[in-house]
C-alpha cells in the first residue's frame, strides 16, 4: 500500500453554477456568462470549447476579437479595443502584452475599475465559500483493520464541509473529517484520522439531499494489539502504534434531512468500498448519525 505525500492533495471542487444571460452584440443574440463587473464589464461565451470575450461600457458591447488577414497574420483588434475603452484612465497593465485569454484580459478589466473608482473591489461573482459544521457519532466495525471477531466499536465523527453559496444548485462540495474510533470489548483498537473528502449530491433540494462521497487522502495515527494463538494453547499479543498517509480512494453515501433554516440531521454510511485497501472478509458496517449546521 503506497504511503506518500501526494495523499495530502486536496480533493478539488469544481463548483459549477454559472448564470448566463443573452445580449445583442452588432445584431446578433449572444448568450455570455458575467466575469467581471464595473464601470467596464467582462463577459464570456463558451460554445463547443471555443471562447469569445466581450467587455461593454455604458451599455454598449464590444467584442474582443484577434482575426487574421490574408497574409495569416493576427491583427491584435482586441489590443485596440481596449485601449479605447481604458483611454480615460491610467491603468497598471500594459496592454501591449495582453492575450486574448480570460486570465489576461480580466486583468485589464480590473485595473480599469480600480482606476475609475479608488473603492472598487473585485468580487468573484461565480463562488463565494459557503460552510457546514457537523458532529456525528456511530458505530464501525472497521472492516480496512484486524478486527478478527468482527466487533462493532463506537466512533465520533466531526465534518467541515465547503460549497459555493452562489450555486446553491451544484451537487459539489468538499469536505474535512475528524474521526476517532474508540476501543471495545475485545477489541483493543482505536485510531484518530483526518481525511480530505469529495461529495456529489444526487438528490440536492432545500429539505432533502442524498449523496455519494468519497474519501481521498488520510493522515492519522493508530494504535492496536493483534493476538494470536499458539500450539501449545497460549496466546501470543503484539502491540502496533504509528501514524500513516494514505490514498485509499473509499467510497459511501449519505443523506441530510432539513430541520430548521440552518440546521440539518444527517445520516452516513461511509467506508463501504476501498480501492486501494483490503478489507477483512466482513461486511462493512460504518454508519454514522449526527447533526450538521449551516455557518
Amino acid at each position: 500500500m503506497k504511503k506518500t505525500f501526494l495523499g495530502l492533495l486536496m480533493c478539488l471542487v469544481t463548483l459549477a453554477g454559472y448564470t448566463q444571460q443573452s445580449y445583442t452584440v452588432n445584431k446578433e443574440r449572444v448568450t455570455m456568462q458575467t466575469e467581471v463587473e464595473g464601470a467596464l464589464s467582462l463577459y464570456v461565451h463558451k460554445e463547443n470549447n471555443t471562447y469569445r470575450y466581450f467587455v461593454s461600457k455604458e451599455g454598449t458591447f464590444y467584442e474582443l476579437k484577434n482575426t487574421q488577414n490574408q497574409s495569416a497574420k493576427y491583427q491584435f483588434e482586441y489590443k485596440e479595443i481596449l485601449r479605447e475603452l481604458t483611454s480615460d484612465a491610467d491603468i497598471s497593465v500594459n496592454i501591449n502584452r495582453t492575450t486574448l485569454t480570460l486570465t489576461s484580459i480580466k486583468k485589464v478589466v480590473i485595473a480599469y475599475n480600480k482606476a475609475k473608482d479608488s473603492n472598487y473591489v473585485y468580487t468573484n461573482i461565480h463562488f463565494q465559500m459557503g460552510y457546514r459544521l457537523g458532529v456525528m457519532g456511530g458505530v464501525s466495525n472497521n472492516v480496512y483493520t484486524y478486527n478478527p471477531n468482527n466487533v462493532m466499536a463506537p466512533q465520533i465523527t466531526a465534518e467541515l464541509e465547503v460549497y459555493n453559496k452562489l450555486a446553491p444548485a451544484s451537487g459539489h462540495s468538499a469536505f474535512v473529517h475528524v474521526r476517532h474510533n474508540f476501543t471495545a470489548t475485545d477489541y483493543d483498537y482505536s485510531a484518530t484520522q483526518l481525511s480530505i473528502n469529495y461529495r456529489y449530491k444526487v438528490v440536492n433540494n432545500e429539505t432533502f439531499k442524498l449523496y455519494g462521497q468519497c474519501k481521498i487522502a488520510t493522515f492519522g495515527y493508530k494504535s492496536f494489539t493483534k493476538a494470536y494463538a499458539i500450539e501449545d494453547g497460549g496466546i501470543i499479543t503484539f502491540d502496533e502504534d504509528g501514524f500513516d498517509l494514505d490514498i485509499p480512494v473509499i467510497f459511501g453515501v449519505g443523506a441530510d434531512i432539513k430541520l430548521s433554516d440552518n440546521m440539518f440531521v444527517t445520516l452516513q454510511y461511509t467506508d463501504i468500498v476501498a480501492m486501494f485497501y483490503d478489507a477483512n472478509d466482513e461486511f462493512p458496517v460504518d454508519v454514522n448519525l449526527g447533526l450538521k449546521f449551516t455557518l
